[in-house]
């Protein structure tokens, strides 16, 4: 839906449920990690004092989709009767996305003038936005890494566009643009990396034809 929606222009004024709690970071239960769980239980649930145990835990604390619906339910209802709601606003990164846009501009402005270009810019903030939080899911494509991301273009002979960019960490980055036009990127980055990176874009392909 999120994809969809960007495909038609609009990043702001849906209406969402979401919980601004943060979850509790339990640990994977095996029988290597907790031998003897029944002194460490809190350790391995979802919540903390969660009753039971079992080395396949809830996905999904069961009540949860019904506490959305009805939160839905309640907000639908209140602004049917005009009963005004002040919801809290839900975190949006507009001022990363356009830093990011303006360094990876500044970026390919310096890349030398034999390297594919459309003229115009190809990228908007809000394709910025697209790229690091749906394609990418905010992690540097090469390390998963969160610090310090940067959007830059993947493959320097082709034309920098939503198939041809990618998220790494400022380090990362770096490296990456010193690679020479014509080095081997498995032998650089692994082929599983490869395989990551052309599958988001291979995906990415697919969504804009629907």
């Amino acid at each position: 839906m999120r994809r969809r929606l960007k495909q038609l222009d609009v990043d702001y004024g849906i209406e969402v449920v979401y919980s601004t709690e943060k979850p509790f970071q339990g640990k994977t239960v095996t029988s290597a990690t907790c031998p003897d769980h029944s002194d460490h239980m809190d350790d391995y649930t979802p919540l903390p004092n969660f009753p039971g145990y079992s080395e396949a835990m809830l996905p999904l604390l069961i009540p949860l989709p019904a506490m959305f619906g009805m939160t839905m339910a309640t907000h639908i209802t209140c602004k049917i009767a005009g009963w005004a709601m002040e919801p809290f606003p839900i975190r949006f990164r507009m001022e990363l996305y356009q830093r990011l846009h303006r360094e990876l501009k500044a970026r390919e402005d310096e890349l030398p003038s034999s390297t594919p270009s459309s003229g115009t810019f190809p990228l908007n903030r809000r394709d910025i936005g697209y790229v690091v939080e749906e394609m990418f899911k905010s992690k540097s494509a090469v390390s998963g890494s969160m610090d310090q991301i940067v959007v830059c273009r993947w493959r320097r002979e082709k034309p920098l566009s939503l198939l041809n960019a990618v998220l790494m960490t400022d380090t990362e980055m770096k490296k990456h643009m010193d690679l020479p036009a014509d080095a081997n990127m498995e032998d650089v980055y692994g082929k599983e990396v490869i395989e990551y990176v052309e599958g988001r874009f291979k995906e990415e392909e697919q969504i804009s034809r629907l």
